[in-house]
This record gives C-alpha cells, structure tokens and sequence, in this order.
C-alpha cells in the first residue's frame, strides 16, 4: 500500500532523500529541526514499500506503529 503522496525534502540548500543520510547525519538534522521524525519515518516507509515487494526483506511493516511513534518524538 502506499503511504500518502511522494514528499520531498530540502536539506542543506538542495533536494535530497533523507533516507540517504547516514544515522548520524539523519539525527542531526531531526535535532536541528530541518528534518521531523515523522518526514523520515515516512520516507523509510515510502522506500520499504517501493522496494519490499522486489526484495522482501520485511515480512511485517508496522506502518501505523512507526508514525505513531515519529509522532510521540
């Protein structure tokens, strides 16, 4: 299924997809508040769900779980 429509976020000045940050730098931009818990957990969301179906790396994705806890950060 998918999870709302494709968000694109601005970070340090240029487009880019905050699933390519690196733990580090992903929690520093959360921290810095150029970037939500919950526009990171979606865009790992809208990856898994893009690419699950090829890989089946997950058997379960807890969807409403991630959010709900991206929310409560």
């Amino acid at each position: 299924g998918s999870f709302g429509p494709t968000l694109c976020w601005s970070l340090g000045g240029g487009m880019g997809d905050p699933t390519e940050l690196s733990l580090a730098a992903a929690a520093a931009e959360v921290a810095a508040g150029e970037l939500s818990p919950v526009e990171l957990t979606m865009a790992y969301l809208e990856r898994i769900d893009g690419l699950n179906p090829a890989l089946t790396a997950f058997v379960e994705v807890t969807a409403d779980r991630a959010l709900a806890d991206a929310t409560a950060r």
